[in-house]
C-alpha cells in the first residue's frame, strides 16, 4: 500500500462495506482507490487511510472511479467504472483489503452518457445490477437516470458481460401493500415533482404544481378493496387536490382528496377521503391539482384503509374554496365544506351538521358554511362532527393591494447567444402591499424578432 495524500478530485464516490465480522470499511477515489476502516459510529476512521496500487493485474487497463464492494460465497467483489467514457469492470479478492485480481468487463461502454457507475445486490434469491444512463428526456452525461438488470452468475462465480437495455428495468418482485404507511417518495414514475429532506431525517414530496403526478406500480388493493385514503400533508398556500386514478393519469378515478392551507409549509396534518372502485392489483396514479401559481402543498406519507361492511365514521375532511378573503363586499366570503368519510367507502356532506369554530375572535364569522371576513388577521377554524375533528386556516387581508402589481423586473434582461444556444430568465412581480412573486410562468410575452430567437 502507498501513502494517502488528499486531493479534492481524488475524494469522490464513497461506498461502505460491512464484513461478516461487523467491521465496516469505507472505499472511494477517482483515478485512485482508497480505503479505511470505520469505527462503530460509522462516521470516524479506525486507523490510517490506505491507497491501493492501480496495477493492470489488479484492475485491468484503466481504473477510473465509483468502487462498489460486496461479498459472495466467501469472495470479495470490487465493481468499478473504467476508462472515460466509462465501462464497468470488476476484480475479486479473498480479503476486503486485497490484493485484487482483475476479472473482466461487466458492461462495455455504451450509450451517449460518458459516465456509468455500478451497484450489485442480491434480493429475494435473485441478483441485480444497477447502473446509470441518459435514458430519460433531457438526459446527458451529468443528467442521468438509474437502470436495473436482473442477471445470474456463471457457475464459477464470475459475472457475465451484458449490455444496456432500452428499458433498464425489471418486473416487480412483489406487489405493494397500500394498507400500511407508505412514504410519498415511493415512486415508479413521476412528472414535475421533486423530493426534499426533513431536518430530522426522511424525505417528502415537494414542488407540486397543477398537473404533476406520481405513479406507484403494482398496488394490491385485495378482493375487498379500499374504503378510505389518508395523506400527511402540509400547505402554506391555498392547497389543492390529490386525484387517485388507476392504471393511467386519466384512468378510473377512485377518490379525490381536498387539501386546504394547513397553517404553513411545515405544518403537517392528516387529511382523509373516501375511496370507491379500488380492488385487485393496479398501478396507482396520484394526480395533483390546484392553482396555476404552483407549490400547492407537500406530501410526507399516505395510507389506504380497507373497505368495511360497517358504515362507521372514519374521519372528516374540512376544506374551503379560498385561503384569503377581504372585509370588502364581493371579496369577503369563502365557502366551507365538511365531508364525513366512512369505512364502507362512502361519504356525506355534513357541512350543516358539523361545528365550525374560529380559534381567533374578530377575524371571521361562520354561518351555514359561509365564512365572512370581519377584521384583518389570520385564524384557524376548528371543525368537529361525530367525535372526529379537522381544521383549516384562513387569512383576511387587503386583497386589492395584494392583487395589484406595482412593477415587474427581469433578472436576465440582456444576453448574447450563439445559434442553437439558450438562456433562462426570471420575471418577478412586486405588488402594492410590498410582497413579491415569481411570475415567469404567468407573464405574457411578445417577440418582435422570432426569426432571431424563440
Amino acid at each position: 500500500m502507498t501513502t494517502y495524500a488528499s486531493h479534492s478530485w481524488d475524494d469522490l464516490d464513497p461506498t461502505v462495506f460491512i464484513d461478516d465480522d461487523g467491521q465496516a470499511y469505507l472505499y472511494w477515489g477517482n483515478n485512485a482507490l482508497y480505503y479505511a476502516k470505520l469505527n462503530d459510529d460509522m462516521i470516524s476512521l479506525n486507523g490510517s487511510i490506505s491507497a491501493v496500487p492501480l496495477t493492470t493485474e489488479a484492475f485491468g487497463p484503466d481504473y477510473e472511479e465509483a468502487p462498489w464492494i460486496y461479498k459472495r460465497n466467501g469472495l470479495y467483489y470490487l465493481v468499478y467504472a473504467s476508462g472515460f467514457p466509462e465501462s464497468i469492470r470488476y476484480s475479486t479478492s479473498t480479503s476486503p483489503t486485497g490484493p485484487w485480481t482483475y476479472r473482466g468487463v461487466v458492461m462495455p461502454q455504451q450509450g451517449t452518457s460518458s459516465t456509468n457507475h455500478p451497484g450489485i445486490i442480491d434480493f429475494k434469491g435473485d441478483s441485480y445490477f444497477f447502473y446509470h444512463k441518459n435514458g430519460l428526456p433531457g438526459g446527458g452525461s451529468y443528467k442521468r437516470s438509474v437502470s436495473i438488470e436482473k442477471f445470474a452468475y456463471n457457475s464459477d462465480g464470475t459475472i457475465p458481460t451484458f449490455n444496456m437495455t432500452s428499458e433498464g428495468v425489471v418486473s416487480s418482485v412483489s406487489n405493494l401493500n397500500p394498507y400500511q404507511r407508505n412514504e410519498a417518495e415511493t415512486i415508479a414514475w413521476s412528472s414535475g415533482i421533486t423530493t426534499e429532506p426533513f431536518g430530522q431525517g426522511g424525505m417528502y414530496v415537494s414542488n407540486i404544481d397543477n398537473g404533476d403526478y406520481i405513479k406507484v406500480e403494482g398496488v394490491d388493493f385485495g378482493a375487498a378493496g379500499a374504503g378510505t385514503f389518508t395523506a400527511n400533508v402540509a400547505s402554506g398556500s391555498s392547497g389543492g387536490t390529490i386525484e387517485l386514478h388507476l392504471d393511467s393519469a386519466d384512468g378510473s378515478l377512485i377518490g379525490t382528496l381536498p387539501i386546504s392551507n394547513t397553517g404553513g409549509d411545515n405544518v403537517w396534518k392528516a387529511k382523509a377521503t373516501n375511496i370507491s372502485g379500488a380492488t385487485g392489483v393496479h398501478d396507482l396514479y396520484m394526480v395533483y391539482g390546484g392553482a396555476s401559481t404552483g407549490n400547492l402543498f407537500k406530501v410526507d406519507s399516505w395510507q389506504f384503509g380497507q373497505k368495511s361492511a360497517a358504515h362507521d365514521l372514519a374521519a372528516i375532511n374540512a376544506s374551503i374554496d379560498k385561503q384569503k378573503i377581504d372585509t370588502v363586499a364581493g371579496n369577503n366570503t369563502a365557502t366551507l365544506k365538511v365531508n364525513a368519510i366512512y369505512t364502507d367507502g362512502t361519504s356525506a356532506d355534513i357541512t350543516n351538521q358539523a361545528v365550525a369554530t374560529p380559534a381567533q375572535s374578530g377575524i371571521v364569522s361562520i354561518s351555514n358554511g359561509v365564512v365572512s371576513g370581519v377584521g384583518y388577521g389570520s385564524t384557524s377554524i376548528n371543525v368537529s362532527y361525530g367525535g372526529k375533528t379537522d381544521s383549516l386556516n384562513l387569512l383576511v387581508k387587503d386583497l386589492n393591494s395584494e392583487l395589484t402589481v406595482k412593477q415587474i423586473t427581469v433578472d436576465n434582461s440582456a444576453v448574447a447567444l450563439d445559434s442553437g444556444q439558450s438562456a433562462t430568465f426570471k420575471v418577478t412581480a412586486e405588488y402594492l402591499d410590498g410582497h413579491t412573486e415569481d411570475v415567469t410562468k404567468l407573464a405574457t410575452y411578445t417577440n418582435p424578432n422570432p426569426d432571431i430567437a424563440e
